[in-house]
């Protein structure tokens, strides 16, 4: 797991929801993509039952991004927050 890109990327998007960013500078360096087009691809996730979830209540989901399950499989943390899991089905 790479904090620092994560943390960049945070910063990145502080930044441009506050009006500052992307400067010219950081676009000056940046690659330039030809021919680009939005793609899809796939990211280790978890489904499952949620229950006490502040926005979505008791339903079935598939969470954002998966960075971290702890070693005895009890808790998780993906893109947006902490999840604590029961059995694996």
């Amino acid at each position: 797991m790479n904090l620092d890109k994560i943390e960049g990327l945070a910063a990145a998007l502080r930044a441009i929801a506050a009006g500052t960013g992307p400067t010219a500078d950081e676009l000056a360096r940046a690659p330039l993509l030809l021919n680009w087009r939005v793609a899809t691809r796939t990211v280790l996730a978890l489904e499952g039952v949620v229950l006490d979830h502040q926005l979505l209540g008791a339903r079935q989901i598939t969470t954002w991004q998966l960075y971290w399950v702890s070693a005895d499989k009890r808790s998780a943390r993906t893109l947006s927050r902490y999840y604590r899991l029961s059995d694996a089905a």
